[in-house]
């Protein structure tokens, strides 16, 4: 009931403020106690929580120093007590304090948690933290997020079966993963030997902003996936709302929410200090402590996400709170125990509690049987005998966790030799087999049979081979699919496959003919050596009849001409092409469909043009105010752009504007603007589009029509957008005037001036020394007229296996989004080695070379590129 007599008090001044001044008194209080209480403390008993915002406004929630459990249950000494549902463990769970339970107050859980893990920069950390191999933190966090460690959270506090006075978020605790680990290079105001809190939530919002750490994800309701989890060097302090960590009185750990802000939504984060060498924080080795006590922040955040924000002991965006005893990990804090094994290894956690057995358990871990599927792409080649041909073979993890698949073929007939390289993948990873065949090979057709074997389970997949004659030359047009269909308005592609069928292989010249009107109908590339394949799309006007056409392909070489049909199908469109009337310049909805309180279109203030959408007024309005459109991303487009302005005198709470936008075609939805209430001057929005999917952008502004702050947004200038065009021709191939014209990204990409291939400089990815992951550099580019072949060389030290260290190149064909591996991943230590691949001209394509090192000392790996040319 506080947020209700909160919510109705006289003046928003008072709502604003009043709370949150009396709320500040009791959390002094907090501090200084836990001060006190830190110097008594001698057994895992949990104290007096922090209340939600420590500060007396937003402010994370602590996990404090110094409760651990006492010698009598520590590591290895005396009885251990198993609960229901629970493990013994490392140290003896002890009974929860009385009357411990957490009631769900009506704010956010986290749906399917994807885990950032943040190095914040250089210097001393535990060897685990800064590692990805078994076990560290990164398959810590994969381990207990993917495991029914989530499906025990989501029987207990989904927040579906429960609400706060009629409100709740209606989420379940699905399984998440671990995403990545990054190493950040923070600002110096945010990387001294003390740093604030406030200083992280500035420092991490800009690097988002930057890209230097990944966008947070949203679910498909706009509730934020992310959890950002910071790590700190050795000796570095961390400071928040007045209070030190690892230092009596002061915590182990905190999490907290940062709030929407402009078009950065609402992200979670949580902060750890390197834990090696402290006592307070955990019984157990180093990272057993750091895995317990980040279990806690984990946890406490799929619970209740927005503590963060709190600035009140009761209601949203509180979720699941004990007001006496605090979240789900502070009721049971420091009672640690093992969970596992998961992949052969067992990790620390804490215990948390449970309403249900009203006591801290830990679940025991439920393995889940670990499998994988195996695919050939293509499945089927043709070659002519003496020359050879290859496939790509694919594996996927189908339950379970990744493990190693050892490959082997069979099939290959007296005169064709059939090889795989690798011989052995992770799941998940591809090997190349390469079939290569002889003059004196006997012509038919043959299958090959790939073989993947992973314990004592295996799966095959086959290609099928056809050996042609070596004499005369000949060659086949066969398209796949063979018939498309498109709803006027939208667009389509198949794939033009040629083939030598006798002798040796030529150069193919295609046409395509009999596109009806409002039908646009051509191939990337116009020429093809037989064998090769050319992209047929097809775009539509809104306005194209409906009907069945038949398009022709021809392709034309020197010893023949062979024709192939394509069945076109065109329905009724719904969605038209691009947006219409985004800037309400019609002065109405037109093109839009309003719902709810208060939509209308207004000529005063808007960002161009004479009009632009209200949604809400200057009177206040009950409930949700939408407009939503429907339509074709068309060819060419590749993002959309609005803008939007907000007057919201209230709190997020209450008020709010959202904007997301479904992808119909892929089943997906972004959100442009997670909820946020602010006051602000026009600000874009922007998110990518791909061209041919059917879309719907929805636009809403709530108020909760409570009198003296009444909410209302104003939206305009929606439009697609198209990227501008790229340089025609490769810019700055041979290094010589150092990274201009590429982007580099990733673990070490730098300019050197020995051993290079031509001229004084090339470029090295990856360093003679270990690096973490991928170095890459990438150049969009258009191939000039008379240009039919991209060139490039490379040079490659690694003295590793492809399992973990690679070099790779590929090729994106923008116009048709199909990807040409130019290089497929190898490890070797060779000399220069020139790779081509065709290209078409007037086409616009994205080239990365990427060399891989996993951060092994005794074998670091780096890669050498050179003489990037167009010929």
């Amino acid at each position: 009931m506080l947020a209700d007599v909160f919510k109705h008090d006289a003046s928003p001044r008072a709502r604003s403020h009043g709370w949150a001044r009396r709320l500040s008194i009791g959390l002094a209080s907090v501090l200084i106690g836990g001060a006190a209480l830190s110097a008594q403390v001698v057994d895992a008993a949990p104290s007096t929580p922090p209340a939600p915002g420590i500060n007396g406004h937003h402010g994370p929630h602590i996990m404090p120093f110094g409760l651990t459990p006492s010698p009598v249950h520590g590591i290895g000494d005396g009885p251990t007590l198993k609960l229901p549902g629970g493990v013994a463990g490392l140290g003896a769970p002890e009974i929860a304090p009385s009357g411990a339970h957490l009631v769900y107050n009506g704010g956010r859980v986290v749906n399917n948690v994807l885990v950032v893990q943040v190095i914040w920069g250089s210097g001393s950390y535990l060897p685990q933290t800064t590692s990805t191999a078994s076990p560290s933190l990164a398959t810590f966090f994969q381990a207990v997020a993917s495991s029914n460690y989530m499906d025990w959270l989501d029987s207990e506090y989904n927040t579906i079966n429960s609400s706060f006075n009629g409100t709740k978020t209606n989420q379940h605790i699905g399984r998440g993963g671990f995403q990545q680990q990054v190493t950040i290079t923070p600002s110096a105001a945010a990387n001294g030997s003390v740093v604030d809190d406030s200083a992280i939530q500035a420092e991490m919002t800009a690097q988002i902003n930057a890209g230097h750490l990944p966008a947070p994800a949203s679910d498909a309701s706009g509730n934020p996936s992310t959890l950002y989890a910071l790590f700190f060097r050795h000796g570095q302090t961390i400071t928040q709302g007045g209070s030190q960590s690892l230092v009596p009185g002061g915590f182990c750990a905190y999490h907290g929410t940062v709030a929407a802000s402009g078009s950065l939504g609402e992200y979670y984060y949580s902060v750890l200090p390197d834990l090696v060498g402290v006592t307070g924080c955990g019984v157990g080795t180093d990272f057993q402590n750091t895995t317990s006590v980040q279990s806690h922040e984990l946890v406490e955040t799929l619970t209740d996400a927005e503590v963060g924000l709190a600035t009140n002991a009761a209601g949203p965006p509180l979720a699941w709170y004990d007001s006496t005893n605090g979240e789900i990990g502070d009721i049971c804090n420091a009672q640690q125990g093992t969970f596992g094994p998961v992949n052969g290894q067992t990790y620390t956690l804490q215990y948390e509690f449970s309403n249900a057995q009203n006591n801290c358990i830990l679940p025991a871990y439920q393995a889940q049987n670990s499998n994988f599927s195996i695919a050939t792409s293509p499945a089927s080649v043709s070659v002519t005998a003496g020359s050879g041909a290859s496939s790509t073979v694919t594996t996927s993890i189908t339950s379970g966790s990744a493990q190693t698949v050892s490959l082997s073929v069979s099939g290959a007939p007296t005169g064709v030799t059939a090889s795989l390289s690798p011989s052995s993948v992770t799941s998940g990873g591809s090997a190349t087999l390469s079939i290569s065949t002889n003059t004196n090979t006997v012509t038919g057709g043959y299958v090959l049979t790939v073989t993947g074997t992973a314990g004592t389970v295996s799966h095959s997949a086959t290609v099928n081979l056809t050996v042609n004659s070596a004499t005369g030359n000949d060659f086949s047009v066969t398209p796949s699919p063979a018939s498309v269909s498109i709803a006027a308005g939208a667009n389509g592609s198949t794939t033009i496959n040629t083939a030598t069928t006798s002798g040796s292989a030529q150069t193919v010249g295609l046409s395509v003919s009999g596109a009806p009107t409002g039908v646009t109908a051509y191939l990337s590339p116009t020429s093809v050596s037989s064998g090769q394949s050319s992209t047929l799309s097809i775009t539509t006007t809104s306005n194209a009849a409906a009907g069945t056409y038949s398009l022709t392909v021809t392709g034309t070489g020197s010893s023949a001409t062979h024709s192939a049909s394509v069945i076109l199908n065109v329905s009724g469109g719904t969605g038209g092409g691009g947006i219409s009337n985004g800037g309400f310049e019609t002065g109405n909805l037109g093109g839009w469909t309003a719902s709810g309180a208060s939509e209308s279109v207004v000529s005063s203030g808007c960002h161009g043009g004479t009009f632009c959408a209200q949604l809400g007024s200057s009177s206040p309005t009950n409930g949700d105010s939408t407009i939503a459109q429907t339509f074709v991303a068309p060819s060419g487009a590749t993002g959309i752009s609005l803008w939007y302005k907000m007057t919201c005198p209230d709190t997020v709470t209450y008020d709010w504007a959202l904007a997301t936008l479904a992808d119909n075609t892929a089943g997906t939805t972004a959100t442009l603007l997670s909820k946020i209430c602010t006051t602000n001057s026009w600000t874009n929005l922007t998110s990518s589009v791909t061209a041919g999917h059917s879309y719907t952008l929805t636009l809403t502004s709530h108020d909760d029509n409570y009198g003296a702050d009444p909410t209302f947004t104003l939206f305009d200038d929606v439009a697609l957008t198209s990227p501008a065009p790229p340089a025609a021709g490769i810019t700055n191939g041979g290094f010589e005037a150092g990274f201009t014209g590429w982007t580099s990204s990733g673990a070490s990409a730098t300019v050197v001036n020995s051993g290079c291939h031509g001229g004084a400089f090339c470029a090295r990815l990856g360093s003679t020394n270990p690096t973490n992951g991928d170095s890459n550099l990438v150049q969009t580019f258009a191939v000039p007229s008379g240009k039919s072949q991209l060139s490039l060389w490379y040079k490659m030290a690694c003295p590793d296996t492809v399992t973990y260290d690679w070099a790779t190149v590929t090729l994106k064909n923008n116009a048709t989004n199909a990807t040409t591996t130019v290089l497929a991943k190898v490890c070797t230590t060779n000399s220069w080695t020139n790779i081509t691949a065709s290209v078409a001209a007037g086409t616009s394509y994205t080239l990365t070379l990427t060399s891989h090192d996993d951060n092994y000392s005794a074998d670091p790996t780096f890669t050498l590129y050179d003489d990037v040319t167009l010929n």
